[in-house]
């Protein structure tokens, strides 16, 4: 594609786009390098990914009947799909760019081959990195492809497909394409003014070449007519007042009059007005059908094509499929955010790195913590990689996390996309994150305040309040307090039932959503409590060496989220405007932790790092650990106590599904 005025862009179909085209399910016609292997930008033959291989718990489902395809992909490709297993109601891709500059756009490609009866629903929606589209029905044995229109995403692509809460089917897909956005500076095309180059007509994969609102003379080479003409090439050349337009163009001689009649002068500019003018309305249709996200056609939309002013706002269409143009560049992070900013509190599960600034022996921030992250560095996160709640934020459309707050990260304008109180060997007990030298609670809630101070000089007032009040918090708490706290102190123990210590547990997170709604937060997310007795750590030291969970663990962490559940309930009613979602994170896991290989994990018992059974922070699980894994992704737990990344995907799905009512 070339866009008019200043610098010129070119997107080329098969020089360097797609990147890949993922095909789900098992086509021997096809290529199979698995997805995550390094993506070459020569490399653009259609790449093939096994199911299992990239989305753990889903399932390979094919047919061999005939399929209605209008998206360009072969049938066989069709026949294939995955859908999530095992009850999940979602499914989640990414794709991390070498370069936080590059700019994609995607297409995804749906075909309801599974025989659905008439009294069940299928209905999803998608997540592309910030946008949700609306619910999407599949018709049986037809085709449907989608793509995000005005979207161009950057540094990286990440969806999801989820379950509505009327669908009796999670959701299938078939295969989707990722298309990387490129800039040519080629002297060649890097011109606005004189004649058009023919050396256009050399680039073979060229599919729509705009070269509105410039100043070239001259007429328009025959090669691009003849590539027009052919429909291999959609061109668009308006508002170029010199260029001649015409077929033949009249041949114009210095001091003698032009031979073209007068008549078809006019004829001309009363066409050319018409198009203008069907261009002009249609144009003003398609703003008023802005809020829609995703678009179907069936049929080339050339008017659609022109853009102007800026020329990193472009429009983009791949002919080879019935989409429309599916990708606009020159986008701010906050456009493509479903809230402005995140909040976290808690302990170690939403820790991003407080703990790096206090006397604590709980700290991650030393490898082989975070040897998966971002250019492998650990950065305080209690986990090889990513958490959750990373993922999420990802989903969500955040391009980069907001900070810890004790970092020197959390200042100016970081500010605004949310801020992290979370630390390490906190939780609901006050006394309990004290004797760890954690923040607690309640200094996490202190620390919120003040933000909201900084904040509003960062954002101004009314800005500020809107941050407030439409950003989502999130509260991950509870573990600390029994795996390192009532479990293993006799004294606690001896003192409070299960029960009991539960209740106190309870109190002290009504008391924390009290105070942060008296803040101006009205979205809040609180995860319940893991299957404790299938950590790792629980295993063994009071497992007594057998296989199984702590059964009386998991029953004790099932006895707190019901009791969670009936307290956040209640908060509800109290506070009506207030939207509070307990996310389930109990069953995800302990569904991983039963059937680990349902899911593409090795192992469950055993955590990644050293031993697996009973390190944690600098104890046992630091650089000099003996036995740790070499590949994570076959672990569920990353440590004796916290989920390996893979595992945080999983989890991520969940928080993804069960809080749709926050967005």
């Amino acid at each position: 594609m070339v866009s008019g005025r200043q610098t010129l862009f070119i997107v080329l179909n098969n020089l360097l786009l797609p990147i890949f085209i993922c095909l789900i399910g098992i086509s021997s016609s096809w290529d199979t390098p698995i997805i995550t292997e390094a993506i070459k930008e020569v490399d653009v033959g259609i790449r093939r990914t096994l199911a299992t291989q990239d989305h753990p718990g889903s399932v390979a489902i094919n047919t061999s009947l005939d399929i209605d395809s209008t998206n360009g992909l072969p049938v066989e490709v069709l026949r294939t799909a995955v859908r999530p297993s095992n009850g999940s109601n979602s499914l989640t891709y990414s794709f991390e760019s070498n370069s936080p500059t590059d700019q994609y756009f995607v297409t995804l490609h749906f075909a309801e081959i599974e025989g659905v009866a008439q009294n069940l629903l299928r209905e999803f929606s998608i997540f592309m990195n910030g946008f949700k589209s609306k619910p999407i029905r599949l018709e049986y044995l037809k085709s449907l492809s989608l793509s995000f229109q005005n979207l161009t995403i950057q540094g990286g692509v990440n969806f999801t497909l989820v379950a509505t809460k009327d669908s009796d089917l999670p959701p299938i897909l078939n295969a989707f394409n990722i298309y990387k956005i490129r800039q040519f500076s080629l002297s060649p095309t890097n011109q606005s003014d004189g004649e058009i180059s023919s050396s256009f007509s050399d680039l073979q994969a060229l599919e729509f070449l705009n070269l509105s609102g410039n100043k070239f003379t001259g007429s328009i080479p025959q090669s691009l007519k003849d590539k027009s003409n052919y429909g291999s090439l959609v061109l668009s050349f308006a508002d170029n007042p010199d260029l001649c337009q015409m077929d033949p163009c009249p041949l114009h001689h210095e001091g003698k009059t032009s031979n073209v009649p007068v008549v078809a002068s006019i004829a001309a500019s009363v066409i050319v007005l018409i198009v203008l003018s069907i261009l002009l309305v249609f144009c003003m249709i398609r703003r008023r059908r802005k809020g829609e996200t995703l678009t179907r056609t069936t049929q080339r939309m050339q008017s659609d094509m022109t853009t102007s002013g800026n020329p990193s706002e472009m429009s983009l269409l791949n002919l080879d499929s019935d989409m429309v143009p599916i990708a606009r560049g020159g986008y701010a992070q906050e456009s493509t955010r479903l809230v402005p900013a995140i909040m976290s509190f808690g302990d170690s599960g939403t820790d991003v790195g407080n703990n790096n600034y206090l006397p604590t022996i709980f700290k991650a921030n030393y490898p082989p913590y975070g040897r998966d992250f971002a250019n492998q560095k650990p950065t305080g996160r209690f986990c090889n990689g990513k958490l959750a709640t990373d993922i999420t934020a990802e989903t969500l459309g955040f391009t980069t996390y907001p900070p810890a707050y004790l970092s020197p990260e959390a200042s100016g304008k970081n500010l605004l996309i949310g801020a992290n109180f979370a630390s390490a060997g906190s939780g609901y007990d006050d006394k309990a994150a004290s004797i760890n030298h954690a923040i607690t609670l309640t200094q996490q809630v202190e620390y919120f305040k003040e933000y909201k101070g900084k904040l509003a000089k960062v954002a101004g007032s009314n800005k500020s309040a809107s941050i407030i009040k439409d950003s989502i918090y999130l509260l991950s708490a509870g573990t600390a307090d029994f795996l390192q706290n009532y479990y293993v102190n006799p004294l606690l123990n001896h003192l409070y039932t299960p029960d009991q210590y539960s209740s106190m547990l309870i109190d002290s997170f009504k008391t924390f959503v009290k105070n942060i709604y008296g803040l101006g937060a009205r979205k809040i997310g609180v995860t319940s409590l893991l299957p404790l007795g299938c950590t790792p750590l629980a295993r063994t030291l009071f497992g007594y060496h057998k296989k199984e969970c702590v059964a009386q663990f998991n029953t004790d962490s099932q006895q707190f989220n019901k009791k969670l559940n009936s307290a956040a309930a209640s908060l509800q009613k109290r506070y009506p405007d207030l939207k509070i979602v307990i996310f389930d994170i109990f069953k995800p896991l302990y569904d991983v932790v039963k059937s680990p290989s349902n899911y593409g994990f090795v192992e469950a018992t055993r955590g990644c790092c050293g031993t697996g059974k009973v390190e944690t922070t600098w104890f046992l699980c630091n650089p000099k650990s003996s036995g740790t894994c070499p590949n994570a992704t076959q672990y569920v737990f990353w440590d004796s106590v916290h989920p390996s990344q893979a595992a945080n995907q999983v989890l991520a799905d969940a928080l993804i599904v069960q809080g749709i009512a926050l967005i």
